[in-house]
């Protein structure tokens, strides 16, 4: 006798011991498939109930990764995911308007839960069933803002809780970033359009839990409904391009942008674009911002303009990143206004003013209602902004490696990595005690870094490099800053500046020759340099309290958090000889603070079992350790340590060598 499918009987069923339920699931998932059984009322119910089913399992995990309970892995088996994402994906009619968004939520409770080996399992039916296509199609075609949503919030799931950039080939990854890019940047009106259209409040009552919404209600909700899209959007974005392990290449994301060169275009408006009154704790600022410094990374055993030996074991690879680096970064140099762009992020981030945050802020509830912020919500946009400043500063410092920038770009680019240099050198960052809520957002605005993994490796900690670093500014804007001046030292510009009377032609709008004289001046460098060499030593000191860690990624992220120091320390030494070593005494210390550095980086390189790492880092700190002058003040003990990292690398490296 077939099983009678009805509005009344779904929460029964789906409430029978796992034993006796297993057994109709595959019947149930059977008929939600055939659009013959779609107009039946049935549909919206036994939907409903498995999404309120996942949804309690959820609720009760606290969105905590501890595994399918029985009836979730009976769901998995039987389909539930091919089935949601075929009903989903068939032409809807207005009977399964709100199953189909009911299915998509559920497949995301689903996920968050599994643990990783669920998550392989998952994702294996993930990709057969052609969920990707199926999700951009809905965003596309689908005309309810509603789908859209839901479908970009699966997306982001597969994206960053799953492991879609594993299968994903540079030009479907460029094709699927740029399209979720530019529907960020554009498609605000089309989807207000739809919102003040009357009687489509229905879609804001379900985001809102709502049997009546006012059609005021609903149009202000709308705007912020677009902003959680675009920020789902975006996260889609970074995870599309962040891989757990192995990291994608420099290679990789190289072919990226030769498939798409105007994803670039479309991130660095992303990170323009002005913060949303509806919305104003959006971070697609940050995403967009990260996902750039993620395409635009140098090998991270890569020390900038600092000359020591390189083992043969890892010689060649280095090479051929850091040149697969530098011809992305001239794609990035060949798009139209790239410079006028870069500067936009900058603007808009020195154009919000703490009372302009606060403002949007008070007004979430009242005009838009949205959930009641606190401080907490103020901290993170300014950690946010923090990150989207730092990221860009990382590109800034990057383009100051081609030999085609002219001084007239470079210059342009003083006055943000100046400033960034000059609000993070303050003594008062360590001892701080906050007066009030804005210097406690201002402070963390200036000391937040980002050390993002692939979300699922993130949530579990699981021992894998970051896919991109960007550290605080307190690193980011001195060694974007002192990347500008070594090349205009190098080139002889840097002297000629103060007999300036006007800037080259081609440096944008907005620049001032007498900040650039002033920014250059000798006793503004001097000033600086002790400074940032003591940033190096603080940087270390943080790095240490990984070392120790119990977590099973403290290798991983103590290394990590080593590479800012190692940057910044060769960045000054770099400068210092760029300039014929005129600022010697100025960058004393650098060079010790890096050969510790690249110790201790080789330590962590060791516990991570990542031994051809250890070996440049030893290789390296040895070298520079051996020649520094004894104004350094390098201890024997430190040489003698970092003799002995360099011998078991040596040895590990052969042992590992033998066995391939």
């Amino acid at each position: 006798m077939p099983l009678a499918l009805t509005s009344e009987n779904a929460r029964d069923i789906y409430c029978l011991p796992v034993h006796e339920v297993k057994h109709y699931l595959p019947e149930i998932f059977r008929r939600l498939r055939k659009p013959s059984e779609q107009q039946g009322s049935w549909v919206q119910d036994y939907v409903a109930w498995l999404r309120q089913k996942f949804l309690q399992y959820f609720m009760a995990s606290f969105g905590v990764p501890r595994g399918w309970d029985d009836f979730e892995e009976a769901c998995v088996d039987a389909g539930v995911w091919e089935t949601f994402m075929e009903l989903a994906g068939q032409p809807v009619n207005e009977a399964c308007w709100i199953a189909v968004f009911n299915a998509l939520d559920s497949l995301c409770y689903l996920s968050s839960v599994a643990s990783l080996e669920q998550r392989r399992k998952l994702f294996e039916r993930i990709v057969k069933c052609n969920a990707l296509d199926t999700l951009i199609r809905i965003i596309k075609d689908y005309k309810h803002n509603l789908h859209k949503y839901i479908a970009m919030r699966v997306l982001r799931t597969i994206a960053g809780d799953m492991f879609l950039p594993e299968i994903l080939s540079p030009e479907k990854a460029a094709e699927l970033v740029e399209f979720l890019a530019i529907w960020t940047r554009d498609d605000e009106s089309r989807w207000m359009e739809q919102v003040r259209r009357p009687g489509e409040n229905w879609q804001v009552g379900i985001m809102t839990n709502r049997l009546l919404v006012p059609r005021e209600m609903g149009v202000s909700y709308g705007t912020r409904w677009y902003g959680m899209t675009q920020e789902f959007a975006m996260f889609a974005a970074y995870g599309a391009l962040s891989r757990g392990y192995p990291l994608h290449s420099s290679e990789y994301f190289l072919d990226v942008l030769k498939a798409r060169p105007a994803v670039l275009d479309a991130l660095l408006d992303v990170a323009a674009l002005p913060r949303p009154a509806a919305y104003p704790e959006v971070q697609i600022d940050q995403l967009a911002s990260e996902t750039l410094a993620l395409l635009f990374q140098f090998p991270r055993e890569y020390i900038a303009g600092v000359k020591t030996p390189v083992p043969k074991e890892i010689k060649y690879d280095l090479e051929f990143e850091y040149g697969e680096t530098v011809e992305a970064l001239k794609i990035l140099t060949s798009r139209p206004l790239w410079k006028e762009r870069i500067l936009a992020v900058f603007k808009r981030l020195d154009d919000e003013t703490f009372p302009d945050v606060q403002r949007k802020i008070s007004r979430v509830v009242s005009d838009y209602h949205g959930v009641a912020p606190d401080d907490n919500t103020l901290k993170m946009i300014y950690d946010s902004r923090g990150q989207s400043r730092n990221a860009i500063l990382r590109l800034v410092a990057a383009v100051t490696h081609l030999d085609n920038i002219t001084d007239g770009e470079l210059v342009s680019f003083l006055r943000p990595a100046y400033l960034a240099s000059q609000g993070s050198l303050k003594k008062s960052l360590e001892n701080f005690t906050p007066r009030g809520i804005r210097e406690t957002c201002e402070h963390g605005e200036r000391t937040t870094d980002a050390h993002r993994k692939a979300t699922w490796a993130n949530v579990m900690d699981l021992p894998l490099d970051p896919a991109c670093i960007v550290p605080d500014q307190a690193i980011a804007g001195p060694v974007a800053l002192l990347r500008i001046l070594t090349v205009l030292a190098r080139r002889g510009t840097l002297d000629a500046i103060p007999t300036w009377t006007s800037l080259p032609a081609d440096a944008l709008p907005g620049t001032e020759l007498r900040q650039v004289q002033q920014i250059t001046s000798a006793a503004v460098i001097q000033k600086l340099l002790p400074l940032a060499v003591r940033r190096v030593a603080i940087a270390r000191e943080k790095a240490r309290e990984w070392v120790n860690s119990p977590r099973p990624d403290a290798a991983h992220m103590a290394r990590a958090k080593y590479l800012p120091p190692i940057e910044l320390a060769a960045a000054l030494l770099t400068f210092d000889e760029a300039c014929g070593g005129r600022f010697k005494s100025y960058v004393r210390g650098a060079q010790k603070e890096l050969v510790l550095s690249l110790g201790n980086a080789a330590e962590m390189s060791k516990r991570a079992d990542d031994h051809l790492a250890a070996l440049r880092f030893a290789v390296a700190a040895d070298a520079l350790g051996r020649k520094a002058d004894k104004e350094e003040g390098i201890e024997p003990s430190t040489i003698e340590k970092n003799q002995r990292r360099l011998d078991a690398a040596r040895k590990a490296v052969a042992v590992e060598s033998r066995k391939s």
